[in-house]
């Protein structure tokens, strides 16, 4: 007999031979079980539903289903050896014991050990991809969802734990090992490829020897005998003192909607609520975190029962509902209001299921994180920022892990960014290293956060992560693991604030631009829902109405749109075809509830109510008048008389204060506000057409080169006057036409462009660019409350990174000091850039459908309940475009800025006949960047004013309030932010966010 082996660059080969020869020896004794299943049905019925239907066995390996369809399936369990229960099936699957979701099926969850006693469950499968982020999920069948068929198992615990056991550390092994001989293939195929151990670190050769002995006492004595000789050399390995710790949180994220609809998006909710709920009966230590109130709903709807045992784990502490927003939000599309109630519906979301608020905003996949997203935070009471989306940045590294993000008000939150890894961990070795090594702030805080889960539908952590969390910690050079909530871990790091970096305003994402345009008719489908509701919050301030579900229904509706892939436009046709009608209809229900309260007296006068909390002049039916603010009076009483008329001339067209001229190519030629000229540089207003082959990501991402290649639309025009402007009209393209009608209306003080967009180019963006002399360093562009500044001028990799912007329908560009330059405000664009004074608003994008590109295996479009698209591109067809330009100069009268003209353009005021309305709020002196926004009705006799200052100035205004009216600062959940206003003196800040509850003085 030999001595001990002394070749131990063979034992990472014998190693992996152990790993499969454990791997074989875990489930025995299979059965296969019979299964009925009812009809697949595009209508998802609850269990007490669908155990009334027809069902007829399901034989293995049939193919069933439509894209999104559900069925049910029952199945009776034999008596005998073997309680687990293997379901094999492509797509998502979740199992029902006693009535109750018990367990969710899916590529990473195939194996689930029935409750004693168990006689009969039923599994509810959907037709859908299963797990869209596993290695080994492999999209559906040419006919459906491939159905392999179920068996009864029994498991072999003492094999299972020796798997574990040995796996972990062959895991180690590798990663060591890859370290120790950089240019080997991790893969092990053979003996011949093993290189020799002549410089190898220690810890390498004594981990192979303990593996190699431990393998010696399997081979002789079993697997109880590996056990021991692995559980001896885990204590010798683990590091008693590990310079750094994970503090591991069960994740799942879950997109609401994506590649499946809002239905399949509840039913994954369901699907991964009820596998966690079941590790936590298995494994009492782990730990799990979930956002969005909006899931918990859908699954308090869907199934009671689940919700009540989730609302248990709450209280036990195993399970935390955090993340600050009703839904993960997008940041960049909706107004301010918008997303100021997505943290006031969340937080109550979150208080009504916990009987507290949460602390952190847990956004791990924007696409963008606006500026005054800090200050949102802070007003919600939401103390911390979690994301690893930062780490997507293709040009510049974003530099920190835990730091203070400050937002430009100087609003600071403790944040943590994961570095190395994204959001669905496993608890792997490569993981647990790369997020140790690159945690940028190790040396001042030893932890960091570390998600860990299957998200998607992919049903979560896993048993194997739970496993792996109890072997790996503290081995040598990996981190102390520790299964903690994300709140409890900002506790701790909150205590080290004063020693982390700061990082000031927005995060700008280097990735995903094309979300900021991608699918126009969204957009504009969501801002006009955003305008009703204003409208319908406006009318019942006035009107001191009281609010009906259907109000509480439209903003769910709303902030729900504002999911990060609805509004971004990045989902499949499915989500838009359902919600576009829904936007609309949504829309016309509150603006026919205005009309409806307005018009209560039939033999009233003609009136016009202004939903806006500001002074306006606007026309309405062909009459100019002048509005007082969120007041309703006769139209007789505001009609301005004497204003000069529009005229037309030849190219130029004026209205007394606005002045413009096209020059023979239908550009603009030249324009002056009130005398005061606008340095254009050529012909502005006009449209460059950029050829789009995004490497990859077609709806999220505008490419670099993209943006070298533009091509101004130059062919000969069609100039025709009507009474009030010039229209423009040209052919774009290879097979589009567009025209821009350039118009005035009496005593405005902006020129107004209406594009006409007949389109037909796919692959392809539209812009509209006004070039001007403007050279500030920086460029102002509208964020949902306040504004950036985002630099114009080439500096370095940072500027040249961020060649499109998101922008709230406003931006500028302007010289030094922002006294003069150009604005331009849209009805409902949110893409724009600028260099060297060239400002180009992005009008549309024609890429091919979210489904019909890279995510085709994920979204077998044949198996679509649609019928067959006409194209499988976005934005084709006709498109009806707003927007306007005037004279920028930050210290201009309120009327004057441009945040105010964005709204006050596109925001009708509405003609009603009753009497003349009017709120306790009579205007703003003073103070000319505190833009007042909207009405939030708080009752009878109470109301919230939203206002926002834009420009960084900081200031004081006066509130000018009808008697017996006080007005308070309050946060974002109505708690009073210092005493009420005397004199109505309204001191702000820099980018100040302000609400003032004003009501009725005590008596």
């Amino acid at each position: 007999m030999l001595p001990p082996n002394s070749l131990l660059q063979l034992t990472p080969l014998r190693t992996q031979r152990g790993v499969a020869r454990l791997a074989e020896l875990i489930w025995h004794d299979p059965r296969p079980l019979r299964v009925e299943a009812t009809a697949a049905r595009p209508v998802h019925l609850t269990l007490a539903a669908a155990a009334r239907l027809p069902r007829k066995p399901a034989r293995d390996g049939e193919s069933w289903g439509r894209l999104y369809d559900q069925r049910w399936c029952r199945v009776v369990l034999p008596q005998g050896p073997g309680r687990w229960l293997r379901w094999d099936e492509q797509g998502e699957a979740t199992l029902f014991v006693n009535g109750t979701p018990f367990y969710g099926f899916d590529v990473a969850h195939r194996t689930c050990e029935l409750p004693a006693g168990a006689r009969e469950v039923w599994v509810e499968s959907l037709c859908v991809q299963s797990a869209i982020w596993h290695p080994d999920a492999r999209g559906l069948g040419a006919d459906g969802n491939v159905f392999r068929g179920a068996q009864l198992l029994r498991r072999d615990d003492e094999a299972w734990a020796a798997y574990h056991d040995l796996n972990c550390l062959y895991e180690w092994m590798l990663d060591l090992r890859a370290r120790e001989f950089p240019g080997v293939p991790r893969e092990l195929f053979s003996q011949t490829q093993q290189p020799p151990l002549i410089d190898v670190s220690p810890l390498y050769r004594r981990l192979l020897r303990g593996l190699d002995t431990a393998l010696d006492a399997f081979d002789t004595a079993g697997v109880a005998a590996l056990r021991r000789k692995l559980a001896r050399l885990y204590r010798e390995l683990r590091d008693p003192r590990p310079l750094s710790r994970a503090a591991l949180t069960g994740h799942s994220h879950l997109d609401l909607v994506w590649l499946w609809t809002e239905q399949v998006g509840e039913g994954k909710a369901v699907h991964t609520f009820a596998n966690v709920n079941r590790l936590m009966a298995l494994y009492p230590e782990f730990r799990f975190s979930y956002s969005q109130p909006a899931s918990y709903e859908a699954v308090h709807r869907r199934s009671p029962e689940l919700y009540r045992a989730v609302r248990s784990r709450l209280r036990s502490g195993q399970w935390e509902a955090t993340g600050g927003t009703y839904v993960e939000s997008d940041s960049h599309v909706a107004c301010g209001e918008g997303l100021a109630r997505s943290f006031q519906l969340g937080q109550e979301g979150f208080r009504r299921l916990t009987g507290r608020r949460s602390r952190s905003l847990w956004l791990p996949d924007l696409f963008g994180f606006s500026a005054c997203l800090p200050q949102l935070m802070r007003l919600s009471g939401v103390d911390y920022f979690f994301t690893t989306k930062t780490t997507w940045n293709t040009v510049n590294r974003f530099p920190h892990s835990s730091f203070v993000w400050r937002g430009p008000g100087g609003h600071a939150v403790v944040s943590h960014v994961t570095q190395g890894v994204q959001f669905n961990n496993t608890v792997a070795v490569e993981q647990l290293r790369a997020a140790s090594h690159q945690h940028q702030q190790g040396d001042l805080h030893a932890e960091f956060l570390m998600p860990n889960g299957w998200g998607d539908g992919g049903g979560g952590p896993s048993e194997e992560m739970c496993e792996r969390a109890r072997r790996l910690s503290a081995l040598r050079g990996l981190p102390e693991l520790r299964w903690d909530q994300p709140e409890a871990f900002f506790d701790r790091l909150a205590v080290k604030r004063p020693q982390l970096p700061a990082l000031d305003g927005e995060i700008y994402l280097e990735y995903h631009r094309g979300t900021f345009t991608t699918q126009s008719s969204v957009k504009a489908h969501f801002r006009a829902l955003e305008r009703a509701l204003q409208l319908r919050e406006a009318a019942l301030v006035v009107t001191r109405g009281s609010a009906d579900p259907t109000l509480d229904h439209a903003w769910r509706r709303l902030v729900f749109a504002q999911f990060h892939d609805y509004i971004p436009g990045s989902s499949i046709p499915e989500v838009y075809v359902k919600g576009l009608p829904e936007l609309a209809a949504l829309a016309a229900d509150q603006a026919g509830a205005v009309t409806r309260s307005l018009n209560r007296a039939r033999d009233g006068e003609a009136c016009v109510f202004n939903p806006l909390p500001f002074a306006r002049r606007c026309v309405v039916r062909g009459r100019t008048l002048d509005l007082p603010p969120l007041a309703g009076v006769r139209v007789a009483d505001a009609t301005v008389r004497g204003l000069p008329p529009v005229t037309v001339s030849g190219r130029t067209l004026s209205n007394g204060r606005v002045t413009a001229k096209l020059n023979a190519r239908g550009q603009l030629a030249a324009l002056a506000v009130d005398g005061q000229p606008i340095e254009l540089a050529g012909g502005a207003a006009e449209f460059v057409v950029y050829p789009e082959q995004p490497a990859n990501f077609g709806p999220w991402d505008i490419d670099r080169h993209s943006l070298s290649l533009g091509q101004p639309a130059r062919r000969p025009a069609r100039i025709t006057a009507d009474g009030q402007g010039l229209t423009v009209t040209r052919s774009v393209g290879a097979a589009s036409t567009a025209s821009i009608r350039f118009w005035l209306e009496p005593g405005a003080a902006v020129l107004r462009l209406t594009v006409q967009l007949d389109w037909h180019e796919a692959d392809t963006m539209l812009k509209l660019h006004f070039p001007t002399t403007y050279r500030g360093r920086e460029v102002r562009c509208g964020t949902p409350f306040g504004s950036v500044p985002r630099p114009q001028l080439a500096t370095g990799r940072e500027v040249e990174a961020m060649w499109e912007w998101p922008m709230s329908r406003w931006a500028t560009v302007s010289a030094e000091a922002e006294r003069t330059g150009l604005f331009v405000v849209t009805e409902a664009k949110y893409g724009v850039s600028c260099r060297d004074g060239n400002l180009g608003v992005t009008l549309l994008r024609t890429q091919k459908h979210v489904g019909y590109e890279e995510h085709a295996k994920a979204y077998p479009a044949h198996l679509s309940r649609l019928p067959k698209p006409a194209t499988t591109y976005t934005d084709l067809g006709r498109h009806t475009i707003e927007l306007a330009v005037g004279h920028y100069d930050a210290t201009a009268p309120r009327a004057g800025q441009p945040a105010v003209v964005a709204d006050q353009l596109f925001t009708p005021a509405v003609p009603y006949r009753g009497r003349p309305l009017a709120s306790a709020y009579a205007g703003l002196e003073g103070g000319e960047t505190l833009i007042p926004h909207w009405a939030q009705p708080r009752g009878r006799d109470a109301w919230v004013l939203r206002l926002h200052e834009v420009s960084g100035q900081r200031g004081t205004a006066r509130l000018r309030l009808a008697a017996g009216w006080t007005a308070q600062k309050v946060d974002l959940l109505d708690r009073p932010l210092g005493a009420p206003l005397r004199g109505g003196r309204l001191a702000f800040a820099p980018y100040e966010i302000v609400s003032l509850r004003l009501g009725r003085r005590p008596r």
